[in-house]
């Protein structure tokens, strides 16, 4: 995979957020479903 491709630029532009989001929501999350 070459990672100067725009294309792959592109998507980790904007799934880093929503990945950012989805692991602080799973943290609150899991740490209810442990208890």
């Amino acid at each position: 995979m070459n990672l100067r491709r725009p294309v792959l630029r592109f998507l980790l532009r904007y799934l880093h957020p929503i990945i950012a989001i989805a692991l602080l929501l799973a943290g609150p999350a899991g740490i209810l479903l442990l208890r």
